[in-house]
């Protein structure tokens, strides 16, 4: 079965870009200083929950199948 038979592309967007906020602080921190910039919400890099899509985490173990 092909990859994009089980994930969508904004699946998979969604979980390289949550991949990217929790494991590199640079990308985080220029993350959140664009949000910050867009809509004046300020996130402190250090200190934040993330919340996604359960079917993210399903369709991403599924595609190892």
């Amino acid at each position: 079965m092909e990859f994009y038979n089980l994930n969508r592309e904004e699946r998979h967007f969604g979980f390289l870009f949550q991949t990217l906020i929790l494991g590199d602080l640079n990308f985080r921190s220029k993350t959140f200083s664009r949000i910050k910039d867009v809509t004046g919400i300020s996130l402190d890099p250090q200190d934040f929950n993330l919340y996604a899509e359960v079917a993210l985490f399903r369709d991403y173990w599924f595609s190892f199948w």
